[in-house]
C-alpha cells in the first residue's frame, strides 16, 4: 500500500521530537540536529518506497535521522579554519577511532590526524615539525570552538585549503634540511 503525502507527513509529525533528539544526541547544537532532521525527511520521502512495514515507521524514520545526523559530523570534522593548519597539517584533518589502519588511512596527505577521545597524532621528519604541528592543532581547536560561538564565522574553502597546501609542499619540499 502507497503512503499518501498526508499519511506522511503525520508520521513525521508524530515522530519528529524522536528523531531530533537521536539527532541531537550525536550533534553539538540544535540547528545541526534541524538540518540533520530536515536532511532525514527528505531522504526518508525518498525512499519511502523501500518501507514494507508501516509499524515499523518510527525506527525507520529515527535511524534515517542518526545516520544523517552521523554523516553530517563527518562532514563536519573535515573542515580546517586556519590557513597555516591547511599548509601544514593538510587541508583537512581527520578524526577517527584510535586503530591503526584508520590513523594510517586518515594520514595520508597530512601530519596530523585527531583520534576520538584521546587527542591528536602529529607526524614529521624531525621533532621541530612535530611541535609545529603540535601547536597548530592545539590552534585550530581553539578557532573551532571560537567558530562554533561566533555567528558568521565560516571555515576555510575545502579547495582554498587545498591550494594551500600544495603550495607549501612545493615551495618548501626539499627545504627541509633546516631540522
Amino acid at each position: 500500500m502507497e503512503w499518501t503525502r498526508e499519511e506522511f507527513a503525520a508520521a513525521v509529525t508524530e515522530h519528529g521530537r524522536r528523531m531530533f533528539r537521536a539527532a541531537r544526541a550525536v550533534l553539538d547544537s540544535d540547528a545541526d540536529a534541524e538540518d540533520a532532521v530536515s536532511q532525514a525527511v527528505l531522504q526518508a520521502w525518498q525512499s519511502l518506497d523501500r518501507l514494507k512495514n508501516r509499524e515499523a515507521v518510527r525506527p525507520w524514520l529515527v535511524k534515517i535521522a542518526v545516520n544523517c545526523a552521523y554523516a553530517q559530523r563527518r562532514r563536519q570534522g573535515r573542515v580546517v579554519y586556519l590557513d597555516d593548519l591547511a599548509q601544514i597539517a593538510g587541508a583537512d584533518v581527520l578524526c577517527v577511532p584510535a586503530e591503526p589502519g584508520r590513523i594510517q588511512w586518515a594520514l595520508r596527505g597530512r601530519n596530523a590526524v585527531l583520534l576520538r577521545g584521546m587527542g591528536a597524532l602529529c607526524a614529521g621528519t624531525c621533532e621541530s615539525d612535530v611541535d609545529a604541528v603540535r601547536a597548530l592543532i592545539a590552534k585550530g581547536c581553539a578557532a573551532r570552538l571560537y567558530a562554533r560561538a561566533v555567528p558568521g564565522c565560516h571555515p576555510l574553502n575545502p579547495a582554498d585549503a587545498a591550494l594551500q597546501r600544495l603550495i607549501y609542499q612545493k615551495s618548501y619540499r626539499g627545504k627541509k634540511d633546516l631540522c
